[in-house]
């Protein structure tokens, strides 16, 4: 979507009910505490589209280059899977190239094999967390 097309949002309500309960709820605070939240009515808010790949997706190998977390799969913010898989990803990723020999890393077709199994895994586990983020 081009950025030429960023228009306002009219199902947003007004922030004003939501501030005075919270000032309501503040009151006695020191001013220099609620002044962030003043600032904030004063922010635009644009409409951005929300890109996701189709469950299934695989990137094209590139050697001893991997990619993970939302990165690798582009998935919908609102399925709370992004983070849980990069931390994951991050983890299985280092354990496996952990459990090479000593002098086995400097063998790039170990490296690349490594890497191949390891993005085979993530494919796999992110058609099980895609799927069950859908519903």
């Amino acid at each position: 979507m081009p950025s030429s097309s960023a228009k306002p949002e009219t199902w947003v309500i007004s922030s004003d009910p939501a501030e005075a309960i919270l000032l309501k709820h503040f009151a006695g605070w020191r001013k220099w505490l609620l002044n962030p939240h003043r600032l904030l009515r004063r922010v635009r808010r644009y409409s951005r589209p929300l890109w996701t790949l189709h469950i299934g997706h695989s990137w094209i190998y590139t050697p001893e280059v991997t990619i993970i977390g939302d990165t690798a799969h582009l998935m919908n913010r609102f399925s709370g899977t992004g983070i849980n898989m990069a931390l994951l990803e991050g983890l299985e990723l280092s354990l496996a190239l952990g459990l090479h020999e000593t002098g086995k890393l400097g063998d790039a077709g170990a490296i690349a094999a490594t890497i191949t199994a390891f993005e085979e895994s993530i494919d796999q586990a992110e058609v099980k967390m895609m799927a069950n983020g859908n519903r």
